[in-house]
């Protein structure tokens, strides 16, 4: 091949290829031609908008450099490649040369030139309507068909019509719409795909990219209705290639015609994207009207049918599912303006409401309803999803009444009785389980979020709560295991239910506390629908309780699980094998909770302003009040009972889940509002110590240990007449923090993991606030009796005790949670354990005097500062996360601290606070520590043991000698010197830049522990012998820098002869990132420590300097503008003379500038540059 003859005769590309092992021959050789062929189609493109031609725009006829020959050449060309090529990218190409040829050939006004792209477009109908074709014509979404019908299409000017726009798409529907004569025939598809019109296949193709087109889109909407039509005509071809064209084809035009969903998203501004209305839509496309209807009716029939073929059970038809989604995907019909006429807009047009009745949306609803009676669970599921946007806002409470006739039972006289009553017999839906079950789906979205029946007035929804909650009283039977054993047709009854009554309280907080009506005919009417509403909301809410009974209705499911061995030996197990069981515990839970959550209810009084008082139209007494107080005390009995048998740990466990996050979302000032205190501190004893030691499901174990972080040391209980110590005292118990313990250390799921340190943030942050409340009354209290003094500072020793334990087991868990290796997840619960434990409050005490305090010996930390401390370090990491949620919770929770201002930016907030840190953990130890390890960066351990010094590779030299020896054996900074420097000879790989922190400056801390070091009064924030040792080290560490640096310049130099050498990074390593780094911090310490030391330790510092060399060797080394700077820097801070406490800020950079050495940018270079 011409590949091979290229390769095998040039033995130097050979070489080339064979060292680079990029990949093998053949596919670099095929990625070429792809990348060759991609590059000329867009050469041709460009050269057609820059290059005049003749009978171009710009030229005369034969002043061109382009004839019409060649022209013609380059269109035919492009369309010979798009219609031969494979690859996507290559093809994508492809189309924008070929359209900007087509944009100049039309502007041209020479004719020749001009009618060119109509031959391409004759040209691409021959290509697609080829006889003869077969399934090997079918190339990949027909490859490149659709992209050069494309080419022309946009090639055609914009603003004007697109006439060949037009033309082409008049075709391409009428092949969409043509089966071929096989299909017509009436014959089916056999073996590969025999008999498929491969023309239809290409035409739905090209469909789908021009309705998908954004450029498009005004002058393609006019055929939407005709694609529609078109595109669900196609599901029901025998053959699998029309119906996938079909379904692609669909999918965009459904997303151009209907938006992209039906409910409101608050992230997208609201209803930015909310679809369209019903009525607007079958206005715009009136002729969809019809042919939709008749289609879901032909469905409909076909769930209907008994015929033996489908084995008694009705057949779901190919055009059934997209109806249904488009339907579901509209808003109900003239539902926004109701609400503008109820609060006094009168100049609302009726005709923008109103929907001629031939285009009227509810049309399709009785087809919707059969569908919704349908064998297929799915299909029930959709149909009542797609029956809500078809009923107006006035018309649910009607379209409710004729929805519940379908979950009606055989014994009507019998509906609505209470479920405490024994029934003796099994009840059944008279049009089945299915028909029931399906009905109550309908009823729960037209009562659901956003449906109609919360788009109306006031008086609309409350006249859909009482249809509703009489439907439901009717079909209550269904959610009896006794009576019905069903569990899925219960579940659809809790889910109506629970939806029902979210109406019914949301129309009850915002009903008028007084009602303006003209007449008094017009009060009276509205207070008899509010007492009407309210009886009926009342009324659901007792019988939602007495159904959702779960412990008895888990046992009843379980037992009348259905007929069969299989149901039978489950029930033997205890186990419910009947469908539909989970979401029943789900949802009977969940509704449950949220019924008996509801505090204010609907058995309270009413406004005066509706003409009665009471429910009873009895004047309240005395006697009243003391029965609503006994009630009230009956309800939150009932509600603690509700909680606690959700809870059951019998139970299935997505019962217990339900309920938990009932519990969480609620918050905990809901359910103490609820309980009341005492019953709320049961619950919470039995989540703590009973739940939650014995759980072992994953998604109950984190839910309880969110609500029970919730509910510890909340705010609620401050304004309570309770003892607030008594619910502290369930935060300090032993046995929770062991529990929660374990789960946060060793649990296998990481999200319960991180619930589980949240929590011990929490129980943190009582401890410590018991500790600090308990120091403070010590302080003040003078006046006592000696043995009950002591008393009270054993159990203080004891508190604070067990408080240091508890806080250095949460600092280890934050501080492996900080690292950011770790994952998100896990960040953001070290972070809001942090701020929820407030260790990094408990610095230690300040000292009386600043000034007088110049100690020589490193004070010791007490085990809750040193915990304080590494919490501090983990804040400071945690402020650098590249998660905004992470940085900012660490940033309030550090400003709160330090005293700083919570909406300061999360950069000042920590450098004010890593001033707060050095300034109260001067002079200490492990401060001391950690202002090393901030200055090193873990590039080298510069620790002395007994007058020796360590290197990191277990070599050892004498800390007091300074000959050469200190560099001939391998250092701990060479080695990660040594990588940087070859990194630099690495491109980077793909995606590598991706995965930087852009929030995090790796020499930030290192700075602003540099500065902590040297611009502080000497002695006051480490001490002088600490400062004058680690001089020392940062001495000989330069030292290694220079020569590794000069080591590897030397070899560069010698290589650099080579053929294909690199050229190395412009202006030296040390330009690089990775190298600077770690010669910036060298450099850095030596300033920082010169600045602190002594004058005898600076001579010291500055011998090792000279015995090594290191001006030389940096000199050698080329280093880069940045580092020589740094470097000059260090040595100017190491050679100046003993300076007073006024002119220690000054003078180092001072020295720096009289270096004659640094010069232009870097002349008043800062070590601290990042702190300006």
């Amino acid at each position: 091949s011409l590949g091979d003859d290229v390769v095998d005769d040039d033995d130097d590309d050979d070489d080339v290829l064979k060292s680079s092992e990029l990949a093998p021959r053949a596919q670099m050789i095929v990625t070429a031609c792809w990348l060759t062929m991609k590059e000329v189609s867009l050469v041709i493109g460009e050269l057609a908008r820059r290059v005049e031609f003749d009978g171009g725009s710009f030229s005369d006829a034969g002043d061109g450099l382009l004839d019409h020959a060649q022209l013609r050449d380059a269109g035919n060309r492009l369309l010979t490649t798009l219609l031969t090529l494979k690859h996507n990218g290559a093809i994508e190409k492809t189309l924008v040369g070929l359209t900007c040829l087509g944009e100049a050939l039309l502007r041209s006004g020479d004719a020749r030139l001009s009618r060119q792209p109509r031959e391409w477009l004759a040209s691409l109908f021959e290509r697609t309507t080829r006889p003869e074709q077969d399934v090997r014509d079918l190339i990949r979404r027909s490859a490149g068909i659709p992209f050069g019908f494309m080419a022309v299409f946009l090639a055609e000017p914009r603003g004007v019509p697109r006439t060949l726009l037009h033309e082409a798409l008049e075709k391409l529907l009428d092949l969409a719409n043509d089966d071929g004569e096989y299909v017509r025939r009436g014959e089916v598809a056999r073996g590969a795909s025999q008999g498929v019109h491969v023309p239809q296949v290409h035409a739905f193709n090209v469909l789908r990219f021009v309705f998908a087109d954004k450029e498009l889109t005004t002058e393609t909407v006019g055929f939407a209705a005709k694609g529609l039509t078109a595109a669900i005509k196609g599901f029901s071809s025998p053959h699998w290639e029309v119906r996938n064209g079909a379904t692609l084809a669909y999918a965009a035009l459904l997303t151009k015609v209907v938006g992209y969903m039906n409910v409101a998203n608050p992230k997208a501004g609201g209803a930015s994207r909310r679809a369209v209305a019903g009525d607007d839509f079958f206005r715009r496309f009136p002729t969809t009207h019809p042919f939709l209807l008749a289609k879901l009716v032909e469905a409909a029939d076909a769930l209907e049918s008994t015929k033996k073929e489908n084995d008694g059970a009705g057949a779901v038809h190919p055009a059934l599912y997209p109806i249904l989604a488009l339907l579901s995907r509209l808003r109900p019909a003239a539902g926004a303006p109701a609400r503008g006429r109820e609060a006094g807009e009168d100049d609302v047009d009726e005709n923008d409401s109103t929907v001629a009745g031939d285009l009227d949306p509810a049309a399709f609803a009785p087809a919707v309803r059969r569908c919704a009676r349908g064998r297929v669970h799915a299909v029930r599921a959709a149909a009542a999803r797609a029956l809500a946007p078809l009923i107006k806002a006035e018309d649910v409470a009607r379209a409710l009444t004729e929805t519940f006739r379908d979950a009606a039972a055989f014994d009507d006289d019998d509906l609505g009785k209470s479920l405490t009553k024994t029934r003796s017999a099994t009840r059944r839906p008279m049009r089945g389980y299915n028909a029931a079950h399906g009905a109550l789906l309908c009823a729960s979205e037209l009562m659901a979020l956003e449906g109609p029946a919360e788009a109306g007035t006031t008086a609309h929804a409350m006249a859909a709560v009482e249809a509703a909650a009489e439907g439901l009283a009717r079909c209550s039977y269904l959610a009896d295991p006794e009576a019905s054993p069903v569990a899925a047709a219960a579940a659809a009854w809790a889910l109506c239910a629970h939806e029902t009554l979210r109406v019914a309280r949301a129309t009850r907080d915002r009903l008028a506390p007084t009602f303006d009506a003209e007449t008094e005919t017009e009060r009276k009417q509205h207070a008899l629908l509010v007492r009407r509403f309210w009886r009926a909301s009342r009324r659901l809410t007792r019988l939602a309780k007495a159904a959702c009974d779960v412990p008895s209705s888990a046992l009843g499911f379980v037992t009348f699980s259905g007929g069969g061995d299989a149901a039978r030996r489950a029930a033997d197990r205890g186990v419910s094998v009947a469908p539909g069981d989970v979401e029943w515990f789900k949802r009977a839970a969940r509704l449950s909770c949220v019924a008996a959550l509801d505090t204010e209810g609907f058995h309270g009084r009413l406004p005066d302003a509706y003409g009665f008082v009471s429910d009873d139209e009895s004047d309240a007494s005395d006697e009243d009040e003391e029965k609503n107080l006994r009630d009230r005390d009956v309800d939150q009995d009932c509600a603690l009972r509700a909680f606690l048998s959700a809870l059951g740990p019998s139970l299935p466990y997505e019962s217990r889940a339900s309920a938990l996050r009932a519990l969480r979302d609620a918050g905990a000032a809901r359910v103490v509002a609820a309980l009341g205190t005492e019953r709320f501190r049961r619950l919470k004893t039995f989540v703590a110590k009973t739940l939650l030691p014995t759980e072992k499901r994953h998604a109950c174990q984190r839910r309880a240990l969110e609500a029970l972080e919730q509910w510890t040391a909340s705010d609620v209980f401050r304004d309570e007449d309770a003892d607030t110590d008594v619910f502290e005292d369930d935060d300090l118990s032993p046995e929770t923090w062991r529990v929660v313990l374990r789960l946060a250390s060793a649990e296998t799921n990481e999200r319960v993991r991180c619930a589980a340190t949240v929590l011990l943030g929490k129980l943190v942050g009582t401890r410590l606030r018991r500790v600090f409340f308990r120091r403070d009354v010590d302080e003040e209290t003078t006046d006592v009796r000696a043995n009950s003094h002591a008393a009270r500072d054993s159990a203080a020793d004891v508190d604070a005790s067990s408080a240091e334990r508890c806080v250095s087991s949460l600092v280890a868990l934050v501080k492996a949670g900080s690292a950011p290796a770790r994952p998100l997840d896990v960040r953001r619960a070290a972070a809001r354990a942090l701020a929820n434990s407030e260790i990094l409050a408990a610095f230690p005490a300040a000292e009386a005097s600043d000034e007088t305090l110049l100690p020589t010996n490193a004070q010791a930390l007490s085990p809750l500062c040193a915990s304080c401390l590494v919490a501090w370090t983990a804040a400071f990491e945690l402020m650098e996360d590249e998660d905004e949620q992470t940085r900012d919770v660490v940033a309030v929770a550090c400003a709160s601290a330090a005293r700083g201002d919570p909406n300061a930016h999360t950069e000042a907030t920590l450098r004010v606070s890593f001033d707060v840190v050095a300034r109260r953990f001067r002079n200490t130890a492990q401060f001391q520590n950690l202002v090393a390890s901030l200055i090193s960066g873990g590039f080298w351990d510069d620790e002395e043991k007994d007058g020796v010094f360590e290197d990191g590779h277990g070599s050892v030299t004498s800390s007091s000698s300074h000959t050469s020896r200190h560099t001939t054996h391998s250092s701990g900074l060479s080695k990660p010197l040594i990588d940087a420097v070859n990194e630099t000879k690495i491109v980077r790989r793909l995606f590598d830049r991706e995965a930087d922190n852009h929030h995090a400056e790796g020499l930030l801390l290192a700075q602003l522990a540099a500065r902590a070091v040297a611009e502080a009064p000497c002695g006051q924030t480490v001490t002088k012998p600490f400062a004058e040792k680690r001089l020392l080290n940062a001495a000989r560490f330069v030292a290694v820098a220079a020569r590794t640096l000069e080591a590897e310049t030397q070899t560069f130099v010698k290589d650099s002869a080579k053929d294909g050498f690199f050229p190395g990074w412009a202006g030296g390593a040390t330009n690089h990132g990775a190298p600077f780094a770690i010669v910036n911090r060298a450099c850095l310490a030596l300033w920082a420590y010169a600045c602190a030391a002594s004058d005898e330790a600076r001579t010291e510092a500055r011998a090792v300097l000279v015995t090594e060399r290191v001006a030389e060797a940096f000199e050698a080394a080329r280093l880069g503008p940045a580092a020589n700077a740094a470097w000059r820097a260090a040595e100017a801070a190491v050679v100046a003379a003993k300076k007073t406490s006024e002119n220690a800020e000054d003078a180092p950079r001072k020295a720096t500038s009289e270096t004659p050495f640094v010069v232009g940018a870097f002349e008043t270079y800062d070590p601290c540059f990042l702190l300006r």
